[in-house]
């Protein structure tokens, strides 16, 4: 796990410079430019990243161009697009191919299907979609970026019904390590497309994505549950047997936060600790999908507020933002649990209880159903089995207080290992060792190294959470 969040790369010579400016359409900023360390920057505030160069490519051929400068001057590229992974991922390569302008989406109602720009974020999609009462599933945060949620697997509020993100990948162009331009898809380069459904950017520059859409029911409910953190235990053990019956039309998560100012929120609870269960519901009718609710709306401990209430699907992805800005520094883990057992529910409490900062907080999303249903032939994802999925995430601004709040996370997670499955969601995991690597993608390990040497034998994609090319993969 990286701890020193510095990205530091030497400056490119005289001679490189000039070569790459001549070789680029776009712009080439170096670090003298200005606007470098702006365009260096990232999600997380911890990240301090210089890498040599930054291209802003104009088109594909720029991206080209940028890939054989790399391969050529012995040099690795990464790629910033949304730019919201915690790792800083986007920025840690000598040379950043930036594509975080490509934001363009067209849908196709008739097809239901999306060609989605690389640089592109989740309220982009939305909003364009959702215009011809379509969606897709998308990150819970409108702001994330789409290619690297949907390449890492992509787990969103739709998910139980829809699949993941990845589920949905329909096709994607990219940039190979030699500077070859592929379509990957089922029909034409299935293995490779196999593997960009959920290992993330080890396969070359993903420049646009297809994703599929769908056309859901009549009515969409989304909102919160919020209940006071003296019944953390109460709501938690609810929604876990509530969640487990559930219809897949329904989703959600069930959140320990801090609460905040927010307008309408209860005096009683304004700064003070709760449990937000998270709601999402399909239905035809209001009526049927406020009735789904109702075991979790007549527990001995009623709610304190209660926001559910039909919603445009564009507006539900922007219900927490809000508690997701940038600028904040930011270490987060997720792992799988397979069952809220009292033992579980009991290290969450402790863990809970030694927060450290308002900002620090965990949520859980039962994933089943569509999820469960993924099929191993044609995607890499490894979480397919029934399970809780866990984020613990910290923010805080100082950095005296970095070791604070990053020791909470590793003993939230020395904690619940006794419980957890092996292996993580590395989107949401700030591990991406290669033995961390190793344990999340173990049934598929050496199937995506096998695919790295043909698609990349020298790695030069290795900023992502790396399956090195076999054979050094395996031991």
């Amino acid at each position: 796990m990286m701890n020193n969040r510095k990205i530091v790369s030497a400056r490119l010579s005289a001679a490189q410079q000039t070569l790459l400016a001549n070789l680029i359409r776009g712009e080439v900023l170096l670090p003298s430019d200005p606007r470098f360390g702006q365009a260096a920057q990232v999600f997380n505030a911890r990240i301090k990243a210089h890498p040599k160069a930054i291209v802003r490519a104009r088109d594909v051929d720029d991206v080209v161009q940028t890939v054989q400068f790399c391969t050529g001057e012995g040099l690795t590229p990464s790629v910033r697009a949304g730019g919201h992974g915690v790792l800083g991922h986007a920025v840690a390569g000598d040379i950043v191919i930036d594509l975080s302008r490509w934001s363009s989406v067209t849908v196709d109602p008739g097809r239901q299907v999306a060609r989605i720009g690389a640089g592109a974020r989740w309220q982009d999609v939305d909003a364009t979609a959702w215009s011809s009462g379509l969606l897709t599933p998308g990150a819970r945060i409108s702001h994330i970026g789409v290619a690297g949620f949907t390449l890492g697997g992509g787990e969103g509020w739709l998910s139980r019904r829809y699949g993941l993100a990845a589920d949905n990948l329909i096709r994607a162009e990219l940039v190979c390590a030699d500077g070859t331009r592929v379509v990957a898809a089922d029909h034409s380069e299935p293995g490779l497309t196999a593997c960009l459904r959920g290992s993330g950017g080890n396969f070359g520059v993903v420049t646009a994505l297809w994703q599929q859409l769908h056309r859901p029911p009549r009515v969409l409910l989304g909102g919160r549950l919020l209940f006071s953190g003296r019944h953390a235990r109460q709501a938690l053990l609810a929604y876990s047997s509530f969640m487990r019956c559930a219809p897949e039309v329904l989703s959600g998560s069930i959140a320990f936060v801090t609460c905040g100012q927010e307008p309408g929120l209860p005096a009683s609870l304004r700064g003070q600790p709760a449990v937000a269960i998270n709601i999402t519901v399909m239905c035809d009718d209001e009526s049927t999908g406020q009735k789904y609710l109702d075991p979790l709306r007549r527990l001995a401990v009623r709610p304190v507020a209660d926001s559910v209430a039909p919603v445009a699907y564009p507006h539900l992805q922007t219900m927490l933002d809000g508690h997701n800005q940038p600028g904040y520094r930011q270490h987060s883990a997720a792992r799988y649990l397979p069952e809220l057992s009292g033992a579980v529910i009991d290290a969450l409490e402790e863990a809970w209880s030694r927060r450290p900062g308002p900002r620090a907080q965990f949520s859980l999303a039962w994933q089943d159903a569509a999820v469960a249903r993924g099929s191993s032939r044609t995607s890499v994802f490894p979480h397919r089995t029934p399970a809780w999925s866990l984020y613990m995430m910290s923010r805080w601004t100082n950095p005296a207080d970095d070791v604070l709040h990053t020791g909470w996370i590793r003993q939230f997670k020395q904690d619940l290992a006794p419980f957890a499955e092996q292996g993580c969601y590395l989107n949401m995991d700030d591990d991406h060792s290669p033995a961390a690597v190793r344990r999340s993608f173990r049934p598929h390990h050496r199937r995506i190294a096998e695919s790295k040497q043909h698609w990349d034998p020298a790695n030069i994609f290795r900023h992502t959470a790396n399956i090195p090319p076999a054979p050094e993969a395996c031991p």
